[in-house]
């Protein structure tokens, strides 16, 4: 879940301080406060988001953030895939040369 207090207002860009003074929209996850939303919503938009009031190009701008936010989070995850991979191929290599030069024994010369 996303954090609210700190971001800002849609309407006011005023930064939330309070969570029981704001919300993130339900629909648009649009970080708003709830008196600026009652506002926005006395006249209903003809566009944008019907539960909050936020204007169409906020609510796309929210939608394509959290496309590359989620896009984002699957690089890092492949990248921590591909690094735990590597770091068990190298112990596994250590392991086995290990094994081997314990049962040769004592090198003669």
């Amino acid at each position: 879940m996303e954090q609210l207090v700190g971001q800002h207002c849609i309407f006011c860009q005023e930064r939330l301080l309070w969570e029981l003074d704001a919300r993130l929209c339900a629909k648009c996850s649009s970080p708003v406060h709830n008196e600026c939303s009652r506002l926005a919503l006395i006249v209903p938009p003809s566009r944008g988001c019907s539960r909050c009031g936020a204007p169409t190009a906020v609510v796309e701008s929210l939608a394509v953030n959290q496309q590359k936010r989620a896009g984002e989070a699957q690089s890092r995850a492949g990248l921590t895939s591909i690094a735990l991979g590597v770091v068990w191929l190298v112990g596994g290599v250590m392991y086995t040369v290990m094994c081997i030069s314990v049962k040769s024994g004592p090198a003669v010369l």
